[in-house]
């Protein structure tokens, strides 16, 4: 949140059922007068589904990507992502 100069946070997959987490999480946004959100526990999962759906979306959009752009890095985050495949 600092980072990024929000004021919303939103918990969600299998790291948002980590109850340390929500607490550590809910307590930042608190100290920031943010506003905290996160899922009931069974729904925060890893789901391939949904995983695989949004890969099938990416494609169709036209998002492609060589395999040696495809590794892991920790330190990625969801809004340094274009989305091109929603109006």
């Amino acid at each position: 949140m600092a980072h990024t100069e929000k004021n919303q946070v939103l918990l969600g997959g299998g790291v948002a059922a980590n109850q340390r987490l929500r607490d550590m999480v809910h307590i930042m946004a608190k100290d920031r007068n943010a506003s905290f959100f996160v899922p009931r526990k069974d729904l925060c999962i890893d789901n391939g589904a949904m995983i695989a759906w949004l890969g099938y979306l990416m494609h169709n959009s036209g998002t492609s990507m060589d395999i040696d752009e495809t590794i892991i890095d920790q330190r990625f985050r969801t809004d340094m992502v274009e989305v091109t495949w929603r109006d």
